[in-house]
């Protein structure tokens, strides 16, 4: 959530990647907000278990009004992975 917020208030980042991205803290004003920048979201198989409904519909949200203000925005899920297997550390030291 912090990478999701930082970019859209920081006008240095240009693009964001949310690995595995835990909504549990984001409030109401969040979820209907609209992404500033081009977002990929990684999500585990385990993203439905943990967020049924809340996480669906933030992300839902989130993909659907940043695509119609012209914000390339999508989701990935990555069948047979756990949280565990995202880490930043490979994005930043390739």
């Amino acid at each position: 959530l912090t990478s999701i917020c930082t970019s859209s208030i920081d006008k240095r980042f240009k693009a964001c990647v949310a690995h595995d991205v835990w909504l549990f803290p984001m409030g109401q004003e969040e979820a209907n907000g609209t992404l500033r920048v081009p977002t990929l979201f990684m999500t585990a198989d385990t993203f439905d278990m943990l967020w049924p409904v809340w996480g669906r519909k933030a992300l839902a949200n989130w993909v659907s009004r940043s695509r119609r203000s012209g914000v390339d925005v999508r989701a990935l899920n990555v069948k047979g992975s756990k949280h565990q297997n995202f880490a930043d550390f490979p994005s930043l030291i390739p």
